[in-house]
């Protein structure tokens, strides 16, 4: 939806200045570091063709920051994937 990335995009931008005056390491780590936010995360930087245009940097900023917090954290692979079913196991 056209309205929701206005939004993210606002936010980024606010998001980007504090980063400016605190400095990104500091600010990186109030994001959100749970594995669910993984798959959300890849899916706003793939998914949008706003991010293609230079206006938008911000976000692009944004995200991969965030990105690099969230690979940060240790995870079983098959976690992130959302449409992997509880009752499927993993092959040994």
């Amino acid at each position: 939806n056209s309205h929701d990335f206005i939004k993210l995009n606002s936010i980024c931008k606010i998001f980007q200045l504090i980063c400016r005056v605190r400095g990104f390491k500091h600010v990186m780590k109030q994001l959100p570091h749970e594995v669910e936010h993984l798959e959300l995360c890849l899916s706003l930087l793939n998914n949008r063709k706003e991010l293609l245009t230079h206006s938008n940097w911000e976000t692009k900023y944004t995200l991969l920051l965030w990105l690099r917090m969230l690979c940060l954290i240790p995870f079983d692979i098959c976690s992130m994937d959302s449409t992997i079913t509880s009752n499927t196991k993993t092959s040994d």
